[in-house]
């Protein structure tokens, strides 16, 4: 019994150390919600419009810009911002933005903003039109910048993890 202790102390640091995220499935289907605005490329003054835009509406950059995987892309990157709506828990809407950076010029390619809350989006109505009301400011905004066909779709989805 000891060891087998021991051995899962072992691995949760581990995962700990490493970074790695231990994520608990959840049973509670279609909470989240996410408006995904898509294009195929943006050029990098585009993209700081864009972040001087979600600043001035008290979004909070989160940290600095990240490897993104899984969207099957080399050099694939994403920023994060984050507005909290209020003090009560999963009150908040999301912003990440990913791209991919073309080693062969500036601009950036593969566009997908998603404006989400995946915990509570779906079920709390005031996080519902924050999350829509943000998707429109942002395709309102590309409609005018970006030369590239936009697309937008609103997805219920399930919470990542149970909170």
């Amino acid at each position: 019994m000891r060891k087998l202790a021991i051995n899962i102390i072992v691995i949760l640091n581990i995962f700990w150390f490493t970074g790695c995220d231990i994520r608990i499935p959840c049973d509670k289907k279609g909470y989240g919600y996410i408006t995904a605005i898509k294009t195929e490329q943006i050029s990098p003054n585009d993209l700081q419009q864009l972040e001087t835009l979600l600043l001035g509406s008290k979004f909070s950059k989160w940290g600095e810009e990240r490897e993104a995987i899984g969207r099957g892309y080399p050099h694939d990157a994403y920023i994060t911002y984050l507005k909290k709506l209020s003090d009560k828990p999963h009150h908040f809407v999301e912003i990440y933005i990913f791209y991919t950076k073309n080693p062969k010029s500036t601009i950036l390619d593969h566009i997908e903003i998603n404006v989400e809350n995946s915990y509570r989006g779906s079920v709390i109505p005031e996080i519902k039109a924050e999350i829509e009301r943000y998707a429109d400011l942002i395709y309102q905004h590309l409609k005018k910048t970006v030369k590239e066909p936009l697309t937008i779709e609103n997805k219920v989805v399930t919470p990542p993890m149970c909170l």
